[in-house]
């Protein structure tokens, strides 16, 4: 709970004698349980839609005029929804797109979304991923 006014008070090194006076149980928490890590002491964001959006940009590699056009989707958006996004955005009947996504971790490899009532979380789609958008 004090985690973080320990490290302003001096952390590891030199913990001030403030600090001690507030809290005099703090020095011998620490040597029974550890220090806390950073990772202990952050946070969580709230649990708001906009904490949660991934930003993907959509490519269109058989169209080389079209310019790529980025999007932030929550990760619990079906491919169905994100298909209808594109019909609205490229006037292209949903049912003709065939979506498939790269992603920088694993260059070269490109992933099939073949399931239309699956999420983007199910495949795995990250942020900074490219979904290459393609119709027949």
């Amino acid at each position: 709970m004090f985690g973080e006014e320990w490290l302003k008070a001096g952390g590891r090194s030199q913990v001030s004698t403030e600090f001690t006076c507030q809290h005099p149980r703090y020095l011998s928490l620490i040597d029974k349980y550890g220090a806390p890590e950073e990772g202990e002491l952050k946070k969580p964001q709230p649990f708001a839609l906009k904490n949660q959006l991934l930003k993907i940009m959509f490519v269109f590699p058989d169209d080389a005029d079209r310019k790529p056009i980025e999007k932030k989707l929550p990760a619990s958006m079906v491919v169905q929804k994100v298909k209808g996004l594109l019909y609205r955005l490229l006037k292209i009947p949903a049912a003709d797109l065939k979506l498939t996504y790269t992603s920088p971790k694993m260059a070269g490899t490109e992933f099939e979304i073949d399931s239309d009532l699956k999420t983007l979380q199910f495949y795995s789609i990250e942020e900074g991923d490219q979904v290459l958008v393609r119709w027949s």
